[in-house]
């Protein structure tokens, strides 16, 4: 019979590899929060979507900065929204998760989608009445979400400790794992920004007009249209709202004064409308916001794989791709970032080959993370024992 047991005090390949994909993966998923999908016939002219979540898994693998760019771009925003009507409509209530809700294009208003200068006009002209928060509901869907995080969260302080202390004992770390700490800790930046968005919300609210006394009693001002993945049953649930923020059935379908919303999910292999993401960022957020935080964010990121300029690589061609691709990371990110600026929409073609380049060495970074795993010194087998008795995946 045996009693505790403490475990091995080496690790091996798979350990590493299992570590860190299962931290990006939880990282990347759960730090996405993608608007509301909006059908065609609902979108007006001047319409820009939001990337779709795989286009933003994909710069979140690639480009975390440009994801937190988002999200605090979006926070200034809904900051910004909620004071706004607050301090027009107090009666509406608005938590910072309802500004989100109206920021993720989702109210609709005479068959178009509105934004939340529409919806401040749509009040004060009288069209329609003050909408109260639904801050409740649709925290109630985020519920999962939450502890999404809070096991993402628990998943990062394991590894950043574990990687602190390996450098305190002076034990080699891999490529792998200094990356993966880069995204979680862009992701814990962006948790904290975004932390009272919606994610995943399938639904998108009709707003109705104001019924006049001759067109007899008001039944509804809002209408809540569930969107469905179900493309045989596109039309959803309906919840009502009174204009007093109090909740009712629905009515009758004699009264005939409600609109049925429809739409779909969109699949997650639909491409972006516009050719570069990066026109469609700065086109779709604000500008200024998405520079500061680009301009900042993009060579720092780049900086921290330079913290790799004398790991151990499997051979001294790889080193130097490394080191090539680290510093044009923090070069040529940057020198595209001041020529967007100063061309904005008319984007050169030149440009756009510096922002190939740019992807490109980005791309080459994350590939050099698991090849690199092929050849190791021994020393980064050697486990920090303590570390392993913290909770983790």
């Amino acid at each position: 019979m045996c009693g505790f047991l403490p475990g091995p005090s080496t690790r091996g390949t798979l350990d590493i590899l299992w570590a860190c994909v299962s931290t990006i993966v939880i990282c990347a998923w759960t730090s996405l929060h993608p608007d509301i999908y909006i059908p065609k016939d609902l979108r007006p002219p001047d319409f820009q979507g939001s990337p779709r979540k795989f286009a933003l898994v994909l710069t979140m693998l690639i480009s975390p900065e440009v994801v937190l760019a988002i999200a605090i771009s979006e926070y200034f925003e809904v900051h910004n929204a909620v004071r706004d009507v607050n301090t027009a409509f107090p009666a509406c209530a608005w938590t910072q998760t309802d500004g989100y809700y109206a920021v993720m294009d989702g109210y609709v208003y005479d068959g178009k989608v509105v934004d939340v200068e529409k919806i401040l006009e749509l009040m004060r002209n009288g069209d329609i009445g003050p909408i109260p928060s639904n801050a409740p509901a649709l925290r109630d869907r985020s519920k999962a979400d939450s502890l999404a995080k809070f096991i993402a969260c628990f998943q990062v302080a394991w590894l950043m400790i574990q990687c602190l202390a390996r450098t305190v004992e002076h034990l080699p770390m891999t490529t792998l794992e200094l990356g993966t700490v880069g995204y979680a800790l862009i992701t814990v930046m962006i948790y904290g920004f975004q932390w009272h968005k919606p994610q995943d919300v399938r639904t998108y609210t009709v707003l109705q007009p104001k019924a006049t006394p001759a067109a007899g009693p008001v039944h509804s001002a809002v209408e809540l249209a569930s969107v469905t993945s179900n493309a045989e049953n596109d039309t959803g649930s309906m919840h009502d709202i009174h204009e007093n923020g109090e909740h009712a059935g629905r009515p009758n379908d004699e009264h005939g004064d409600l609109e049925e919303g429809q739409g779909g999910r969109i699949p997650s292999n639909t491409p972006m409308p516009e050719a570069s993401l990066v026109v469609a960022l700065m086109k779709k957020y604000e500008t200024s916001v998405v520079y500061l935080v680009l301009a900042i964010g993009s060579p720092v990121y780049g900086v921290w794989h330079c913290l790799a300029w004398n790991f151990s690589f499997p051979s001294r061609a790889e080193m130097w791709l490394w080191r090539v691709d680290s510093v044009l990371c923090v070069t040529v990110g940057t020198v595209v970032l001041l020529l967007f600026w100063h061309y904005r929409e008319n984007v050169a073609p030149w440009i756009t080959v510096l922002l190939f380049v740019h992807i490109a060495s980005r791309v080459v970074i994350v590939v050099e993370m698991f090849v690199g795993l092929r050849s190791l010194p021994p020393g980064v087998f050697e486990t920090v024992q303590w570390t392993m008795f913290i909770p983790h995946i």
